[in-house]
């Protein structure tokens, strides 16, 4: 492979790497004052805090029948993938963790709890 295909194949490769990593993430570093995703982060911030509100949603309104786990039907975000996030909760208290079984792209979200994105307390639901 010449020299340039093969940077240019290891740059491709390495970003697949970072992305594709596992994320913890506190929901509330996303946030401004006001609970809302903070429009003054830049736009890579801002599509990542996205991503996690959408898994948020998801599964927080199906708890308590979350504990093992299910689909959210949120697509994957890593490059070059399509597979479906699975997300998990198993308590009030838990962090929100979720993978792609396709790529194991994966990560956790802590302080969810009263935040716009908590249905917990939706449906009857604890």
């Amino acid at each position: 492979m010449p020299d340039s295909d093969k940077r240019g194949h290891d740059q491709t490769s390495a970003r697949e790497e970072i992305l594709s990593g596992t994320y913890v993430s506190d929901l509330t570093h996303f946030l401004d004052s006001s609970g809302k995703i903070s429009g003054r982060a830049p736009m890579e911030v801002r599509e990542m805090a996205g991503f996690l509100v959408l898994i948020l949603d998801k599964v927080t309104i199906h708890f308590p029948d979350t504990v093992s786990g299910m689909g959210t039907g949120v697509r994957c975000r890593s490059v070059n993938c399509n597979g479906e996030i699975m997300g998990a909760l198993e308590g009030m208290d838990s962090p929100v963790m979720w993978s792609c079984p396709v790529c194991g792209h994966n990560g956790t979200i802590s302080n969810w709890r009263d935040s716009q994105w908590d249905n917990t307390g939706i449906g009857g639901n604890p």
